[in-house]
């Protein structure tokens, strides 16, 4: 399989030579695709596509299928057949789109195409097993088998368990580096959902290493996994080559509708997929981001909204907000985001409504805007992924920040850190300070403007000295979770409430809570020893 990968970082380099030539050549590729689809230009489509594939080796496997594909209608079986072998020299295993190829049926039958279909099938199992983490020792770690001791030796204090969980570092060295492995979440009853690690040249299982999930474009209209495993993680990876330079881990998560980031489901899923990878790898807690393009960006946006915890930034390429999105909750992780001037999918108009809104609630959030490119992000991948990345390594998590703000409709996404809704009441009268929004949108159906905040609770709070001050607004109940590095369990704690005093006394290490909160998350950083709830007077 380390073949294949030093494939594709070979391809990507040499397409990636410069920023005019890959704008040429994305041009030319749109118009040959525009001719395939019709039978009687396919002479032309395959002018237009070898023009294009002579720009600086600019290559993408579909091509070659396209290519196959107009000599396939030519009746050109031969030249077809050297394309489909271009195709397959490259590592692209997707012999389920082959087949479903109307225009290649016909030379797929022929014995030299089954000879093809059957090298394809065999490489393609092979590849497949060579995704199991059990080749690598890698399938599960041992040495997690001492906390569950740890926790049930009574002659261990619940200080000292704290203190040993924080400073954990067992974790098991892959036998071979520089590969994907595949690992599976059972998210629910109905769906396991796939995910892929790539473990970089470098990695050192000794030493903590900052983490990149990275979310794919056009999941949001799918309806079950992609079956070829490879033609996603490895062909729709534009950010494989940085990881593999500065060392990180990532994971790219197999995407389909039902567990999409643009819902809770799927931002749950991602969350469940971290803590098992924590499980295994040895991850820099404080250093994992989220990255997507397209519908991945769009995820980004929605976990910058509701979950933002387990994240040190967000980086969206041609995403975009929804409209209801609690902007206000963007102040409390650094958000980068590219748009592309005449994206056909992403209105810019919409995007700098959003923007324009967004920095009136303080989100901090870097927006770009990108000039003459459409939607697909290949043309500018050599000139903006290396600034995303140096925003990336310059960027940590503070997760004892002194002071947080989140508002949110639903108590499931209603925790930041050390501060979580725990019950909504919006009967309840609300806050001055709790605002309800109105800002103008633009699109293409005209100008609107959108209302938010008015069916949300809203929280602030802020500690020092072992003091918390906490403004509530259509709260009911709160929590705040409690870090030594936070508080003195040694001093009491004092919690004042919309300037009422409610708390006032000490709280002591629960070895049972930590052993709870480091089996959902397993983040060593950020470990709970104990928690506060408040029901907050009506």
């Amino acid at each position: 399989m380390k073949s294949l990968i030093n494939i594709i970082f070979a391809v990507f380099l040499l397409s990636c030579v410069s920023f005019a030539q890959s704008n040429s050549a994305y041009k030319l590729l749109i118009e040959a695709s525009a001719l395939k689809n019709k039978e009687k230009n396919c002479p032309q489509a395959i002018e237009v596509y070898e023009k294009s594939l002579a720009i600086k080796d600019f290559r993408k496997p579909f091509y070659y299928q396209s290519l196959a594909s107009c000599y396939a209608q030519t009746k050109n079986d031969e030249k077809a057949l050297i394309y489909l072998e271009k195709m397959f020299s490259v590592g692209w295993l997707d012999s389920i789109e082959l087949q479903k190829d109307e225009t290649l049926k016909s030379l797929l039958n022929t014995s030299q195409g089954k000879k093809f279909l059957a090298k394809v099938e065999k490489a393609k199992a092979k590849f497949a097993k060579e995704l199991l983490p059990e080749n690598y020792g890698i399938a599960e770690n041992p040495a997690f088998k001492k906390i569950e001791n740890w926790k049930n030796n009574s002659t261990v204090s619940a200080e000292e368990f704290f203190r040993r969980i924080s400073e954990f570092n067992e974790f098991p060295q892959p036998k071979k580096t520089g590969i994907f492995v595949k690992f599976t979440n059972q998210f629910s009853d109905k769906i396991t959902a796939p995910f892929y690690v790539y473990i970089p040249t470098n990695y050192n299982a000794n030493k903590p290493h900052s983490l990149l999930v990275y979310s794919q474009g056009g999941w949001f209209g799918r309806k079950e996994f992609n079956r070829d495993e490879a033609k996603d993680f490895v062909f729709e990876n534009p950010v494989l080559p940085f990881v593999e330079k500065e060392n990180f881990l990532e994971i790219f998560p197999a995407g389909m509708n039902s567990v999409g980031t643009y819902q809770f489901e799927g931002i749950e899923n991602i969350r469940q997929i971290i803590a098992k990878v924590k499980q295994i790898f040895n991850v820099d807690d404080n250093r994992v981001f989220m990255m997507g393009f397209s519908d991945g960006g769009t995820g980004a946006y929605r976990t910058a909204v509701f979950m933002p915890t387990d994240f040190a930034a967000f980086y969206a390429v041609n995403g975009r907000p929804f409209t209801g999105n609690h902007f206000v909750n963007m102040s409390n992780r650094p958000f980068y985001s590219l748009s592309s001037v005449k994206d056909s999918v992403v209105e810019i108009d919409s995007m700098r409504s959003f923007f324009n809104f967004a920095k009136t609630v303080n989100a901090d959030w870097i927006y770009r805007e990108i000039p003459d490119q459409n939607h697909y992000y290949l043309p500018f991948l050599d000139e903006y992924l290396p600034a995303i990345f140096s925003h990336l390594k310059a960027t940590a998590r503070n997760p004892f920040r002194a002071k947080l703000n989140w508002e949110t409709s639903w108590e499931p996404i209603g925790q930041i850190d050390w501060l979580e809704i725990s019950q909504i009441d919006l009967k309840r009268k609300r806050a001055d300070w709790h605002k309800v929004y109105e800002y103008p949108y633009k699109s293409s159906e005209g100008n609107e403007t959108v209302k938010i905040g008015d069916e949300s609770a809203a929280i602030e709070a802020r500690y020092f000295n072992h003091t918390f001050e906490v403004q509530t607004s259509c709260v009911a109940k709160f929590t705040l979770n409690l870090h030594p590095a936070m508080i003195d369990f040694s001093q009491p704690v004092k919690v004042i409430v919309n300037g009422k005093e409610v708390f006032n006394q000490k709280v002591s290490s629960d070895k049972e809570f930590i052993a709870k909160n480091f089996a959902e998350n397993f983040d060593r950083s950020l470990l709970w020893a104990n928690k506060i709830v408040i029901t907050v007077e009506n």
